[in-house]
């Protein structure tokens, strides 16, 4: 027993002197260094303490004395004498330096007399700071760095705008402290073809302009967030002018004051600070933060693209650029149009060429029936006739003039005409015919608006989730680049991560493609200029519901029993209210009462009335023979003629014998009257074959919703997990980008699932000509529901 007890005192007494100084004490006092007054750092300092803190609280009691944060001057020397007293006369237990001048300073010291952090190193090689395998393998020292940035911010600046020779400007005081980074970055550059210019800017405000070297095509400005940046935005001025395209790799502050380009980690001072925090409690639980890793993936970069300086300097940016930069200043061509599917279905309906054309050939069409009725009413008629008979068989005595000119009214009523009375029938159905055609087509335009929108959703969700896999491809680069530099893996894991971030590129790009022409489809629908921006109003797409009752019909997809009943009673609705039946219904109405006009033409007369009236206008030639010397019976048989006659007729009429033709178009109606009602037949079976088809496969894709999702959140948990393996070196590539790809597929899935079953929804309720569905009158949806419930409880009552 008391050997067990010295062994365990000895393993405290060993921990206790190999632990670091603070652990000597309860209460912890961090000392900061920073490089010099600027609000940025100063609220990123204070993100590091809350972070620090929160990781800290109820273990350490640690405190940011004000006496022990030291704020720089932005030169080499001042800093370098803050840190001299930081370390040597001010009562720090532990030393925190931020900002690339504080850090270069502290991190260079050589000697660290109690546990130091470096916020911000940039390149620790170039700048003769200590590192080994990825760490600092000096006692009482760790730091961040994250090499490499500013070289490929300029290769991906080179891949939207194509130069040779760049212009790097940057602060005095940082050019003179870090000459060897410069000439590093320019000799690795320099065999990629683009040659570097380092042109020192001035710190102080209203000195002399900076002079832009002759023969750049390019600026890249390594300027930092100062407060006093009043020599940085007369640069910007000066560049853009002279329509030089600009760069900034520290992120977007300067691209908001007019830099065309900016390319910043998104996630710099979040993940920096939790570092920060991390390795601040490693060190007060007794490691040594010589062997902490200083190399940190700062996530995957991001673009920003000042729009209105690419407009004043001529500037386009690319497909490539467009997949991922975030642009400021973007002007519409054209207002957003906010969209509802209620409201895309409206329009479609008001405006649609193709249903305005339908309504036109219906209002044509009324003027069948009526040419039809106007066989029944009074025909009336004139003519004006001129005539010369021979001298010599000209006789007057009978109205034979020589020379005349007569004029002519006549008169005709139809009494009976049994083909004429048929087709006032016909035409009747004809025309309710071509009325349910066009309520065909008029739920074909609504189908076709509310799929449409569905399907530009479906597009744009589906964008999203590539730029969203684009951006983790991006995550993984970078994170595959930060292994390579420690040596947990090759330069061949960045080659197939590069692969795949130019292959998600493309995939972005067709998405987007997609999305333009599902847009441009809707407007065509509407009748609106096709490249207008539109808004889609569907909070995401579960909101989305055409029928306003979602939930009732979703209600009768729960169990086979119920989903039955909802079966039988679309089919029902189907087949009465379906505007193809009806179509054929109105033509089988007008081919019987043809083939009853048939039957009946060889017995039925036509019965006519007419009348006409004529009258000489002028006459001319040999006057009359006088019949005065004739006795007086012999001149009365001859009587006077007057100028003018009339004639009043009925006329009883049968058609008796036509060559057959009469009993053959008796036959061909009788067949077609078969074929008519064979076709229907044919048609309610195919509808109904329609509406059950595709209930079932809404009932299909309606529990995939949940599946999908469910799928979808697992393969992100699974590619969580193997990203933290893989950022340990316990997961290779392969199983990242299988994990990668898994990922993407079910959350594809789960996007298209909801939208696939809404279309399928939007084709059964087609198949059974619902108009409610598509017209949202609140009546009518009650009223359809209300049915739905009665058929339920009958169905249920049966059962």
């Amino acid at each position: 027993m008391m050997k067990r007890t010295a062994v365990l005192a000895a393993v405290i007494a060993l921990a206790s002197a190999s632990a670091s100084p603070a652990l000597a004490r309860k209460t912890v006092r961090v000392g900061v260094l920073v490089d010099g007054p600027s609000a940025r750092m100063n609220q990123t300092l204070d993100r590091i303490k809350k972070e620090v803190l929160a990781l800290t609280e109820g273990e350490f009691d640690v405190t940011f004395p004000a006496d022990l944060a030291l704020t720089g001057d932005y030169t080499h020397a001042g800093i370098k004498g803050m840190a001299d007293r930081l370390f040597d006369t001010l009562p720090a237990d532990l030393v925190i330096a931020f900002g690339p001048f504080a850090s270069h300073v502290v991190a260079r010291r050589g000697v660290f007399p109690r546990p130091t952090i470096a916020v911000t190193v940039f390149d620790a090689e170039a700048q003769g700071v200590p590192i080994k395998a990825g760490k600092s393998g000096v006692k009482n020292l760790t730091y961040i760095t994250k090499p490499g940035h500013f070289r490929r911010s300029v290769l991906d600046f080179r891949k939207m705008v194509p130069f040779k020779k760049l212009a790097v400007f940057v602060y005095q005081e940082i050019y003179t402290a870090f000459p060897k980074i410069g000439e590093k970055v320019a000799g690795e550059l320099k065999a990629e073809g683009i040659e570097l210019v380092f042109v020192p800017v001035p710190e102080a405000a209203g000195g002399p302009a900076v002079k832009i070297p002759g023969g750049v095509d390019a600026a890249c400005l390594m300027l930092t967030p100062r407060d006093d940046a009043s020599s940085a935005r007369a640069l910007i001025k000066q560049l853009n002018r002279r329509k030089l395209p600009s760069l900034s790799p520290l992120g977007r502050h300067l691209v908001e004051r007019g830099v065309l380009v900016g390319i910043s980690a998104r996630e710099n001072m979040a993940r920096r600070s939790r570092r920060v925090a991390l390795s601040v409690q490693r060190i007060l639980l007794g490691e040594d933060p010589a062997g902490f890793n200083v190399l940190l993936s700062d996530g995957p970069p991001a673009f920003t693209v000042n729009m209105e300086t690419a407009r004043a300097i001529g500037f386009r940016p690319g497909w490539d650029t467009l997949t991922e930069a975030e642009l400021l200043g973007r002007k519409r061509s054209a207002p957003t149009v906010k969209l509802t599917v209620r409201d895309a279905v409206k329009q479609a309906v008001a405006a649609n060429l193709s249903l305005l054309a339908g309504k036109q050939s219906v209002a044509a069409g009324v003027y069948e029936r009526r040419k039809a009725i106007a066989k029944y009413l009074p025909s009336v008629g004139a003519s004006f006739a001129a005539a010369f008979i021979d001298e010599d068989r000209a006789n007057p005595l009978f109205g034979g003039y020589e020379r005349s000119l007569m004029a002519r009214v006549k008169a005709t009523q139809l009494l009976f005409n049994e083909g004429a009375l048929a087709n006032i029938s016909i035409q009747k159905s004809a025309q309710q015919g071509r009325e349910q055609q066009l309520a065909e087509l008029e739920l074909d335009i609504m189908a076709a608006t509310a799929s449409t929108f569905l399907n530009v959703s479906k597009a744009r969700t589906l964008e999203r989730i590539r730029k969203a896999d684009l951006a983790v491809t991006r995550k993984n680069l970078e994170l595959a680049r930060v292994r390579e530099a420690i040596g947990a893996a090759s330069k061949a894991d960045i080659y197939r991560w590069e692969a795949k971030l130019a292959n998600d590129k493309g995939a972005v790009i067709k998405a987007v493609s997609g999305r333009n022409q599902t847009e441009i489809a809707l407007n065509a629908l509407r009748r609106r200029p096709q490249e207008e921006p539109v808004e889609i109003m569907d909070a995401g797409l579960p909101g989305f519901d055409p029928s306003g009752g979602q939930s009732a019909i979703t209600g009768h997809v729960k169990d086979p029993w119920s989903f039955r009943e909802l079966r039988e009673f679309m089919v029902q609705e189907g087949l009465v209210a379906a505007p193809e039946l009806k179509q054929l219904d109105r033509a089988i109405e007008a081919q019987e009462r043809a083939l009853l006009s048939a039957r009946l033409s060889n017995v039925v007369p036509t019965l006519a009335f007419s009348f006409s009236l004529d009258h000489y206008l002028a006459t001319g030639g040999k006057d009359a023979p006088d019949l005065s010397g004739l006795p007086q019976g012999m001149s009365g048989l001859f009587g006077s003629q007057d100028d003018t006659s009339w004639t009043a007729a009925f006329s009883l009429s049968w058609d008796l014998l036509e060559g057959g033709a009469k009993i053959h178009a008796m036959l061909q109606a009788n067949k077609e009257l078969t074929r008519l009602r064979t076709q229907r037949q044919a048609l309610a079976l195919e509808l109904e074959r329609k509406i059950r088809a595709a209930m079932h496969q809404a009932g299909a894709s309606f529990p995939g919703i949940a599946l999908s999702r469910d799928a979808a959140a697992a393969a992100d948990r699974s590619l969580k997990l193997v990203t933290e393996a893989y950022s340990r070196g316990a997961a290779n590539i392969t199983v990242l980008l299988d994990a990668q790809n898994a990922a993407l597929a079910s959350r594809l899935a789960a996007a298209v699932a909801l939208c696939d079953f809404h279309l399928d929804l939007i084709n059964a309720q087609r198949a059974m000509a619902n108009r409610t569905f598509f017209l949202f009158s609140d009546e009518e949806r009650e009223a359809w529901f209300r049915r739905l419930k009665e058929f339920s409880s009958k169905r249920g009552g049966a059962r």
